[in-house]
């Protein structure tokens, strides 16, 4: 088992850098594990399909 922490210091709670990195690191760490998982990560900047 592997644990890995991410770790930003002296950001402003609710300031633009705080909600990009909120929304960004959990696609980015779900494409690592898929990566270290399957050999093939996930297309981070795919768009998403239609309905």
């Amino acid at each position: 088992m592997i644990r890995l922490t991410v770790t930003h210091d002296e950001l402003e709670a609710g300031s633009g850098m705080a909600r990009g990195i909120q929304q960004g690191w959990p696609i980015v760490l779900s494409s690592l594990k898929s990566l270290l998982e399957t050999g093939t990560g996930i297309d981070v900047f795919a768009k998403p399909k239609s309905a």
